[in-house]
């Protein structure tokens, strides 16, 4: 198998699937927040001092705000809890989350999740914690 890294997606290619995988700069955010098409190829820092959500939006409603940026299945989140506030993944109304762990908060400082785009407003909990 071969890869290649296109720089102006942050992506991996792997016979046309391309997968989004995070390597900027952390992205860091002080209130809860909904996932947008800049946050993909970035860590997201949640630093806050009290609890706060990460939003997955509606395939609809993302194309309704950025036009044709819908998340590609493949596209990758991590996102930390870099405040001492407890961050929770929430699903907006339409979407799934494919979560073998049970809680969708994460609770420790530090701590983290993935999530990975499988489908038309479906997404897999990959780690938690």
């Amino acid at each position: 198998m071969q890869y290649h890294r296109d720089q102006s997606l942050t992506s991996f290619e792997r016979a046309g699937d391309l997968l989004y995988m995070p390597v900027g700069s952390p992205l860091t955010y002080t209130s809860s927040v909904t996932a947008s098409p800049k946050d993909r190829g970035f860590v997201v820092h949640m630093d806050v001092a009290g609890a706060n959500t990460f939003t997955i939006p509606t395939d609809a409603t993302t194309r309704a705000l950025y036009g044709d940026g819908i998340f590609p299945a493949g596209t990758i989140f991590v996102v930390v809890q870099w405040g001492a506030g407890a961050t929770t993944l929430v699903a907006a109304s339409g979407v799934t989350l494919r979560n073998p762990f049970g809680s969708l908060t994460i609770s420790t400082q530090y701590a983290s999740f993935t999530v990975r785009k499988v489908g038309s407003n479906e997404w897999h909990v990959m780690s938690m914690g």
